[in-house]
């Protein structure tokens, strides 16, 4: 425990509850929620439905603790333009921004990025997910030094980390893939350069390797083959440690994943 501290003073002022308080959690939760409620009367957002219109939902600010994604669209206006698109993002973006610095926040537009979807369609129909901003750019008012900040556009291609999910709107799961193949690698090294009974190995592997690795596969779309690529060398090392011979056919390990006797990736996404 370190026996450094800090303290409000004169020269050093602490706004707000302060780094580490313990009720800083309930207090921005009941600022948060006021923010999201003002924030959802004031902003744009964006409206989704079924086919035929009966189903719709309407979408303003999705967030977690302090990471927060908005949302744009116009899907009814047969005449929208990128232009238009841009505009509503950013009043819905400065909305944020002024409730933020109202409260004491302050919205960190180094750190803040958009994408902006959009389609060109081919002769037979088919369209074509376009990677170049095709508005202008989309600029928002800083209260605490009266500037207008552009904010970065990244294409929809092009993959960005939210809550240790790299996601991309137009993206393959490519990087995603990559990421979760390096840390399933880490974790077999790991495991085959310690000496684990197997019972340890057992649950270093449920309670370490598959709450790791298997976070962010509920919004990835793997298929079976990606899967196992990204698996296989740390079920190789699992299995050993486990005690489970290492020859057995993969078919035979997949059964015992269905009987809840061993469970991997590939297995909790398809089951």
């Amino acid at each position: 425990v370190s026996d450094d501290y800090y303290q409000h003073c004169e020269m050093f002022p602490i706004y707000g509850t302060g780094q580490g308080s313990t009720n800083s959690p309930t207090i921005w939760l009941i600022i948060s929620s006021t923010l999201f409620d003002i924030h959802e009367e004031l902003s744009n957002g964006a409206t989704f439905s079924d086919t035929v219109q009966e189903i719709e939902v309407h979408i303003t600010l999705v967030g977690f603790v302090d990471d927060i994604t908005g949302q744009t669209n116009n899907f009814y206006n047969e005449n929208v333009t990128p232009a238009m698109l841009i505009h509503l993002m950013q009043e819905d973006a400065q909305v944020w921004s002024d409730l933020l610095w109202l409260t004491g926040g302050l919205l960190e537009l180094d750190k803040c990025l958009y994408h902006f979807i959009w389609y060109q369609f081919l002769q037979d129909g088919t369209p074509v997910m376009q990677s170049t901003r095709p508005g202008p750019p989309l600029m928002v008012h800083e209260a605490h030094n009266k500037r207008q900040t552009e904010m970065k556009y990244k294409n929809p291609y092009t993959p960005h980390t939210m809550l240790g999910h790299q996601k991309a709107p137009g993206g393959a799961n490519v990087s995603q893939k990559n990421s979760l193949q390096r840390k399933s690698e880490r974790y077999a090294i790991k495991a085959s350069t310690s000496v684990l009974k197997q019972h340890e190995a057992k649950m270093y592997y449920n309670s370490c390797y598959i709450k790791s690795v298997g976070y962010v596969l509920g919004q990835c779309f793997f298929s079976q083959t990606e899967l196992e690529e990204i698996e296989r060398d740390a079920i190789r090392v699992f299995t050993s440690c486990m005690g489970i011979i290492r020859t057995w056919l993969r078919l035979f390990v997949m059964a015992l994943s269905l009987l809840r006797v061993f469970q991997s990736p590939a297995s909790l996404t398809f089951k």
